[in-house]
């Protein structure tokens, strides 16, 4: 009776964990098929993003982008503009040290010059030649004598350097004065051009006038001259032909 009593008892048991390991295998069943279902959907994610990947790699290489400015080209650009103004600088300098001593050496030949027409005129005045005639002899014109010729060309070509470095200092200064956006290739140039133009016209010109003779087109003629006039660079006034553009009187007093 008790054998049978534990052998019911263990029976119960051994069912009651035969209920628990089903229960179990039906869980990890459930489980298999949500994990499957994951699997499947994570699969469908996959090929769909590997066709984004390949659509935006064929469109990198059918496709040019433009290309921005980048931090190692602005610092290139930067560079280059500090060279060129170092460089104008030492021109201007070059320039004033050559103008001072041709100015040296035009006083020097000025004072030989004159003690030289100083002995000449003393021995005319000593020993007066006279004409066939009898008369007395005329005074030759200095105008005429080889070495006041040259002085007059010497002097010339100083004049010419002079102004030639005053063109330059005016251009210089314009661009230096104007903002760092037009300190960038073209706009220099362009704006060299233009302020190079107007020194060299003290009577001014008007914008069609100035585009013509520098080849600057309309749209940026006009953004740079509205932006010269508000700096002060440049005055303007009107007359029948339209506005007529000159530099400001200050670059000339200079």
């Amino acid at each position: 009776m008790e054998l049978d009593t534990e052998t019911k008892q263990n029976t119960t048991r051994i069912q009651h964990s035969l209920g628990s390991i089903l229960q179990s295998l039906r869980i990890f069943e459930n489980s298999v098929h949500q994990f499957s279902r994951v699997n499947n959907d994570l699969i469908k994610i996959n090929g769909t993003f590997g066709q984004f990947v390949q659509g935006m790699a064929l469109t990198g290489e059918i496709t040019s982008y433009p290309k921005g400015p980048s931090y190692q080209l602005e610092l290139m650009r930067q560079q280059e503009v500090q060279r060129q103004k170092a460089l104008e600088a030492e021109q201007i300098a070059q320039r004033a040290r050559d103008m001072e001593k041709a100015a040296e050496r035009e006083r020097h030949a000025q004072k030989t010059g004159k003690d030289t027409r100083n002995r000449r005129t003393g021995s005319q005045i000593r020993a007066p030649a006279a004409s066939p005639c009898g008369a007395p002899a005329t005074k030759k014109s200095r105008s005429n004598t080889p070495g006041h010729a040259k002085t007059k060309a010497r002097t010339q070509s100083v004049a010419q350097r002079q102004r030639a470095t005053h063109h330059t200092k005016r251009v210089t200064q314009i661009v230096n004065c104007c903002p760092s956006k037009y300190q960038a290739i073209p706009h220099v140039d362009y704006i060299k051009k233009i302020a190079g133009l107007l020194s060299e016209t003290p009577d001014g010109l008007t914008q069609p006038e100035i585009i013509e003779h520098t080849g600057i087109p309309r749209t940026n003629c006009i953004e740079y001259m509205s932006m010269l006039l508000r700096l002060g660079e440049v005055t303007r006034d009107n007359n029948k032909k339209g506005y007529r553009y000159r530099l400001h009187p200050k670059h000339f007093d200079r």
